[in-house]
């Protein structure tokens, strides 16, 4: 089973990123189904990763309208039952079977415990290592991001200081999204 908290960058597969990003982007979303049909995904949310879906990134999928790949199109016409879920009052994990995937909206005030600012420049960004972090006590989790803000989590210095700050960091990865293809293959 795969833990995922997915960075609005790595949802939207246009627009002005870097070629080889939109290109991880788009294999990630065409090889997720599969990845979740064999290994199982959980999509680790909070409200605020649902808030910000629910805008900015509602918006730049509409822009990349036929041509999404099959998670990103998946996700794009589910996106108002999956913001739903944060309005839920109490946080279980819900099977989306039109994406193929678990998702799970943790509770507000597990992840208001840590504070990661020392370790993320952009503070729109912290919501994701909160979440990360809250999932990570039971276990790995990985941020899929094509930000250069939150992959620098990833770079040794950074991640040794981030490890040693929480207790459960080391079960946290910060990894492209074809990276993260890539090494499930590899498995």
């Amino acid at each position: 089973m795969y833990r995922l908290v997915i960075d609005s960058s790595a949802l939207i597969p246009c627009g002005e990123k870097r070629e080889e990003d939109i290109e991880s982007i788009k294999e990630f979303g065409n090889r997720l189904p599969e990845i979740a049909e064999k290994f199982g995904v959980v999509l680790a949310l909070s409200k605020k990763i649902l808030e910000e879906y629910s805008s900015s990134v509602k918006v730049g999928m509409r822009k990349c309208a036929g041509h999404l790949p099959k998670f990103h199109a998946s996700l794009y016409r589910n996106l108002d039952r999956i913001i739903r879920l944060g309005n839920l009052k109490k946080c279980v994990a819900r099977t989306l079977s039109e994406l193929g995937v678990r998702a799970h909206v943790i509770e507000a005030s597990r992840e208001g415990k840590f504070e990661v600012s020392e370790f993320v420049k952009d503070r729109e960004d912290e919501k994701f290592v909160k979440t990360a972090l809250v999932v990570a006590s039971s276990g790995g989790v990985y941020i899929i991001t094509v930000d250069s803000q939150l992959l620098a989590l990833a770079e040794e210095r950074n991640y040794k200081r981030f490890c040693k700050r929480f207790e459960y960091g080391r079960n946290v990865k910060v990894v492209k999204p074809g990276a993260f293809v890539n090494m499930v293959e590899s498995l």
